[in-house]
Protein backbone atom coordinates (compact mmCIF):
# COMPACT_ATOMS: atom_id res chain seq x y z
CA UNK A 1 0.00 0.00 0.00
CA UNK A 2 1.21 3.50 -0.70
CA UNK A 3 1.96 5.61 2.35
CA UNK A 4 -0.75 8.17 1.60
CA UNK A 5 -3.29 5.39 1.11
CA UNK A 6 -2.47 3.96 4.56
CA UNK A 7 -2.69 7.43 6.11
CA UNK A 8 -6.05 8.17 4.48
CA UNK A 9 -7.40 4.73 5.40
CA UNK A 10 -6.57 5.07 9.11
CA UNK A 11 -9.36 6.09 11.45
CA UNK A 12 -10.37 5.47 15.05
CA UNK A 13 -12.23 2.22 15.74
CA UNK A 14 -14.26 2.03 18.92
CA UNK A 15 -15.67 -1.48 18.77
CA UNK A 16 -13.33 -4.44 18.28
CA UNK A 17 -13.78 -8.18 17.85
CA UNK A 18 -12.01 -10.47 20.32
CA UNK A 19 -9.85 -11.91 17.50
CA UNK A 20 -6.15 -11.42 18.24
CA UNK A 21 -3.91 -9.93 15.57
CA UNK A 22 -1.26 -12.20 14.06
CA UNK A 23 2.21 -12.22 15.60
CA UNK A 24 3.84 -11.39 12.26
CA UNK A 25 1.61 -8.33 11.93
CA UNK A 26 2.43 -7.22 15.47
CA UNK A 27 6.13 -7.56 14.68
CA UNK A 28 5.75 -5.28 11.63
CA UNK A 29 3.76 -2.75 13.65
CA UNK A 30 6.41 -2.70 16.38
CA UNK A 31 9.11 -2.29 13.75
CA UNK A 32 7.25 0.77 12.46
CA UNK A 33 6.96 2.08 16.03
CA UNK A 34 10.72 1.77 16.44
CA UNK A 35 11.23 3.82 13.26
CA UNK A 36 9.46 6.84 14.75
CA UNK A 37 11.48 9.99 15.25
CA UNK A 38 12.50 10.61 18.84
CA UNK A 39 13.72 14.01 19.99
CA UNK A 40 17.47 14.36 20.35
CA UNK A 41 17.81 10.71 19.30
CA UNK A 42 17.09 9.60 22.88
CA UNK A 43 15.59 6.23 21.96
CA UNK A 44 16.57 4.83 25.34
CA UNK A 45 14.15 7.30 26.94
CA UNK A 46 11.12 5.51 25.43
CA UNK A 47 9.67 2.04 26.10
CA UNK A 48 6.89 -0.06 24.53
CA UNK A 49 4.78 -2.56 26.47
CA UNK A 50 2.51 -4.88 24.48
CA UNK A 51 -0.47 -6.06 26.52
CA UNK A 52 -2.46 -8.99 25.14
CA UNK A 53 -3.49 -10.61 28.42
CA UNK A 54 -7.30 -10.23 28.63
CA UNK A 55 -7.34 -10.30 32.43
CA UNK A 56 -4.72 -7.57 32.71
CA UNK A 57 -6.49 -5.46 30.08
CA UNK A 58 -9.74 -5.83 32.03
CA UNK A 59 -8.01 -4.91 35.27
CA UNK A 60 -6.44 -1.81 33.73
CA UNK A 61 -9.76 -0.89 32.11
CA UNK A 62 -11.32 -1.00 35.56
CA UNK A 63 -9.12 1.96 36.55
CA UNK A 64 -10.77 4.20 34.00
CA UNK A 65 -14.07 5.91 33.56
CA UNK A 66 -14.22 4.06 30.27
CA UNK A 67 -15.49 5.95 27.31
CA UNK A 68 -18.70 6.46 25.48
CA UNK A 69 -18.69 2.74 24.72
CA UNK A 70 -19.67 -0.13 26.97
CA UNK A 71 -16.47 -2.03 26.13
CA UNK A 72 -14.41 0.35 28.24
CA UNK A 73 -11.38 2.48 27.42
CA UNK A 74 -9.87 -0.13 25.07
CA UNK A 75 -13.16 -0.65 23.19
CA UNK A 76 -12.68 -4.41 23.39
CA UNK A 77 -9.36 -4.41 21.49
CA UNK A 78 -7.31 -7.56 22.14
CA UNK A 79 -3.95 -5.75 21.92
CA UNK A 80 -2.83 -2.52 23.54
CA UNK A 81 0.63 -1.07 22.95
CA UNK A 82 1.52 1.20 25.87
CA UNK A 83 4.13 3.88 25.18
CA UNK A 84 6.11 5.03 28.20
CA UNK A 85 8.87 7.57 28.57
CA UNK A 86 11.35 8.91 31.08
CA UNK A 87 10.06 12.21 32.37
CA UNK A 88 12.86 14.41 33.63
CA UNK A 89 13.89 18.03 33.26
CA UNK A 90 15.71 17.31 30.00
CA UNK A 91 12.96 15.29 28.31
CA UNK A 92 9.65 16.09 30.03
CA UNK A 93 8.04 18.25 27.35
CA UNK A 94 9.38 16.36 24.38
CA UNK A 95 8.38 12.90 25.64
CA UNK A 96 4.71 13.49 24.88
CA UNK A 97 5.60 14.45 21.31
CA UNK A 98 7.84 11.38 21.05
CA UNK A 99 4.98 9.17 22.26
CA UNK A 100 2.63 10.75 19.72
CA UNK A 101 5.08 10.06 16.88
CA UNK A 102 5.47 6.45 18.00
CA UNK A 103 1.71 5.90 18.29
CA UNK A 104 1.06 7.49 14.90
CA UNK A 105 3.57 5.11 13.29
CA UNK A 106 1.75 2.23 15.00
CA UNK A 107 -1.63 3.42 13.71
CA UNK A 108 -0.45 3.91 10.12
CA UNK A 109 1.36 0.55 10.02
CA UNK A 110 -1.77 -1.13 11.39
CA UNK A 111 -3.92 0.51 8.69
CA UNK A 112 -1.49 -0.74 6.05
CA UNK A 113 -2.06 -4.29 7.39
CA UNK A 114 -5.88 -3.90 7.51
CA UNK A 115 -5.79 -3.82 11.31
CA UNK A 116 -7.97 -1.23 12.98
CA UNK A 117 -6.81 1.00 15.79
CA UNK A 118 -7.52 3.87 18.11
CA UNK A 119 -5.19 6.31 19.86
CA UNK A 120 -5.60 6.06 23.64
CA UNK A 121 -4.82 8.47 26.42
CA UNK A 122 -7.90 8.74 28.63
CA UNK A 123 -7.10 5.74 30.86
CA UNK A 124 -3.53 6.89 31.63
CA UNK A 125 -4.25 9.36 34.49
CA UNK A 126 -6.18 6.71 36.40
CA UNK A 127 -3.54 4.05 35.68
CA UNK A 128 -0.91 6.33 37.19
CA UNK A 129 -2.75 6.25 40.52
CA UNK A 130 -2.53 2.44 40.72
CA UNK A 131 1.02 1.36 41.67
CA UNK A 132 -0.02 -2.31 41.82
CA UNK A 133 -1.03 -2.20 38.14
CA UNK A 134 2.06 -0.27 37.14
CA UNK A 135 4.10 -3.01 38.80
CA UNK A 136 2.30 -5.67 36.71
CA UNK A 137 3.35 -3.78 33.57
CA UNK A 138 7.01 -4.36 34.48
CA UNK A 139 8.06 -0.93 33.24
CA UNK A 140 11.76 -0.18 33.50
CA UNK A 141 12.72 2.10 36.40
CA UNK A 142 11.94 5.74 35.73
CA UNK A 143 9.42 5.18 32.94
CA UNK A 144 5.90 6.64 32.99
CA UNK A 145 3.00 5.62 30.71
CA UNK A 146 2.25 8.46 28.27
CA UNK A 147 -0.17 7.11 25.66
CA UNK A 148 -1.18 3.93 23.89
CA UNK A 149 -2.69 2.37 20.79
CA UNK A 150 -5.43 -0.26 20.77
CA UNK A 151 -5.21 -2.74 17.89
CA UNK A 152 -7.56 -5.35 16.48
CA UNK A 153 -10.33 -5.94 13.97
CA UNK A 154 -13.51 -3.88 13.86
CA UNK A 155 -16.64 -5.58 15.19
CA UNK A 156 -18.47 -4.30 12.11
CA UNK A 157 -17.74 -2.23 9.04
CA UNK A 158 -17.53 1.41 9.99
CA UNK A 159 -18.54 4.21 7.66
CA UNK A 160 -15.90 6.89 7.68
CA UNK A 161 -15.30 10.05 5.76
CA UNK A 162 -12.35 12.35 6.13
CA UNK A 163 -13.06 15.88 7.13
CA UNK A 164 -10.46 18.47 6.36
CA UNK A 165 -8.76 20.95 8.64
CA UNK A 166 -8.81 24.65 7.97
CA UNK A 167 -5.76 25.62 5.94
CA UNK A 168 -3.83 28.82 5.47
CA UNK A 169 -0.84 29.06 3.15
CA UNK A 170 1.30 32.15 3.50
CA UNK A 171 3.88 32.81 0.77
Amino acid sequence: METLQAISKRHSTRDFKNDQIAGEDLDLILKAANCAPVGMGAYDSMHLTVIQNPELLAEIAGTSQGGPHSKGPFYGAPTVVLVSGKLNARFENIQFANAACIVENILIAAADLDIQSVYLWGFIPNLLTRPELLEKLALPDGFTPLSAAALGYAAEEEPYSHKGFGLTIIK
